[in-house]
C-alpha cells in the first residue's frame, strides 16, 4: 500500500486519511462506499469543512487499520 514512510502516529484522522489517499490507489468513492457514507460527506471531511460522527470515525479508523485515541491537552 504505502509508497512512502507512514505518517506520524500523532497525525489526526484527517491527516491519516489524506496520507492514505496519496499513497494508495484507493479512491474516495471506494472508501465512502466501504464505510457507508456519501462521497460528499467524506469529501467535506477531507476538505476540513465538516467533521464526522463518532460511529463514522470508528468505521473510517477501522478501514484504515487505525486505533482512535482521545487527544490530551
Amino acid at each position: 500500500m504505502s509508497k512512502t514512510k507512514n505518517p506520524p502516529k500523532t497525525a489526526t484522522l484527517n491527516e491519516q486519511l489524506r496520507w492514505y489517499l496519496k499513497n494508495s490507489e484507493t479512491s474516495t468513492h471506494e472508501i465512502s462506499r466501504q464505510i457507508g457514507i456519501s462521497h460528499a460527506s467524506l469529501y467535506r471531511f477531507i476538505a476540513g469543512s465538516h467533521g464526522l460522527l463518532g460511529d463514522t470515525m470508528d468505521r473510517l479508523a477501522k478501514y484504515l487499520k487505525l486505533r482512535l485515541v482521545r487527544a490530551t491537552k
